[in-house]
């Protein structure tokens, strides 16, 4: 360095890992004497883990391209590069044979997930449905529930939901007040009505004879 315009090369060797880069630049100071300025060590992350060294002159480089050598050498390098960015890390495909086929399957596919999401819809309405039935009073519910039981004393959960078309909860809340649900003997897990709200205190046996709705003690047969 001579003066107050010190000339600079940097020269790297031939190695692998510099085969794609310049081997010789020119260096251009632009402050001799920077003030706080320090090399750290980073981790793969970018992490500071140490300092390893102070900065003592800042420079730019460029490619020396003087030369036909290194003139053809740098075009060489730069052409690789620009071949590289432009090429598309995915490639995609135009297919422009079947068409129609594709077409077709496209809206086969389209229709089935239409029809499945159609579907998934209606067995939500349907079932969302079951516990929305429209409600009756109380009197209007066991205007109903006590010729039910009339005809058949005994009657499981089911078959009064059939019968009946009211909300679970509903439903089970009048049975409660007027029923009693058997827990064990022939007619376990059956509503029989409370003494106090039977007509004419019937009586069953120890032998049910059951309908897929309620039963009716075989003694009365």
């Amino acid at each position: 360095m001579q003066g107050n315009n010190p000339k600079v090369t940097l020269h790297i060797p031939d190695e692998p890992w510099s085969a794609d880069l310049p081997k010789n630049y020119n260096l251009k100071f632009t402050n001799l004497a920077p003030k706080n300025e320090y090399v750290f060590t980073e981790t793969s992350q970018g992490r500071a883990v140490g300092i390893a060294g102070i900065v003592q002159h800042e420079a730019t480089v460029s490619p020396m391209v003087t030369d036909a050598t290194h003139s053809a050498h740098y075009q060489r390098i730069m052409k690789k590069r620009t071949t590289t960015a432009a090429t598309p890390s995915r490639v995609v495909k135009m297919i422009d044979e079947n068409k129609t086929e594709h077409r077709r399957l496209m809206g086969s596919a389209s229709s089935d997930t239409w029809n499945a999401g159609l579907e998934h819809i209606k067995q939500k309405k349907s079932s969302k449905s079951l516990d929305k039935r429209e409600r009756m009073t109380r009197s209007d519910l066991l205007n109903v529930l006590f010729p039910l039981f009339s005809g058949y004393p005994y009657w499981n959960f089911k078959g009064l939901v059939e019968q009946t078309k009211q909300p679970h909860a509903w439903l089970k809340e009048i049975l409660a007040e007027v029923c009693i649900l058997n827990k064990r003997g022939p007619y376990t897990g059956m509503y029989q009505l409370k003494p106090e709200f039977v007509l004419g205190g019937q009586k069953p046996s120890n032998r049910p004879e059951k309908s897929t709705l309620g039963s009716f003690p075989s003694s009365t047969f």
